[in-house]
């Protein structure tokens, strides 16, 4: 296959090229007159989608083709060669390797983490792995720490879901999670009674006065 004119614009996608190829790919860009650019090595190769001649002039990296103005061209297009498949499929198994050697490394600090979580909990809470193998602390993934707070898995003596309004009882302390007047954000209050709703009543307010809110209001604290 004869090789394309190169113009500025173009881009070739680095899904499953080898090394060389993609050197050989860089060598041609820059033969039809883009500049070398940032240096990126391995990097560029390893890290990027695509590979295309900028529009600023020189050799350029991106994940989203669109930033290109030019043609997607194929490896054959810039090269002038038939697309060795065995070159590409141990490419292809090289990368996949890769990947699975960083989800080891990255299962083992995510079951480290769990477990240095898992030695925080207060007495009665729990850490429970969803459907998906996702560990959440309530119904929030892990990797959402800055917002599980809100949903802590609480459970009871007798394995009640206490992150459940439903399951919540008069006396038990509630932390509220969301300003609704007369209540703030961190404090917490005790539960008096519920509504016709199964909508909790606090005690007492920040004003010292008994008041019924939503319970979405409320997250579970503790039950004494």
């Amino acid at each position: 296959m004869s090789k394309a004119e190169i113009r500025k614009g173009d881009y070739v996608s680095l899904e499953g090229i080898s090394k060389d190829q993609y050197h050989a790919v860089e060598k041609a860009f820059m033969e039809a007159g883009a500049d070398s650019g940032e240096e990126y090595g391995e990097f560029g190769y390893e890290n990027w989608k695509f590979l295309g001649w900028g529009e600023c002039g020189a050799l350029d990296h991106h994940d989203y083709h669109e930033l290109f103005s030019g043609r997607h061209l194929t490896i054959e297009q810039v090269l002038g060669e038939e697309e060795d498949e065995t070159a590409t499929i141990q490419s292809l198994l090289k990368k996949a390797e890769k990947h699975a050697r960083k989800a080891q490394k990255h299962e083992a600090k995510r079951q480290e983490a769990i477990e240095q979580a898992r030695a925080l909990l207060p007495d009665g809470w729990e850490l429970t792995p969803s459907i998906d193998q996702d560990v959440r602390i309530g119904y929030t993934p892990l990797s959402e720490l800055d917002y599980c707070e809100f949903n802590v898995g609480v459970f009871g003596a007798d394995g009640e879901d206490l992150t459940d309004p439903a399951n919540w009882r008069e006396g038990d302390v509630v932390e509220c999670v969301r300003g609704n007047g007369g209540v703030t954000v961190g404090r917490k209050y005790t539960i008096s009674s519920f509504d016709e709703d199964g909508d909790p009543s606090i005690k007492e307010n920040d004003h010292g006065c008994k008041d019924n809110h939503y319970a979405d209001v409320f997250k579970f604290h503790h039950r004494p």
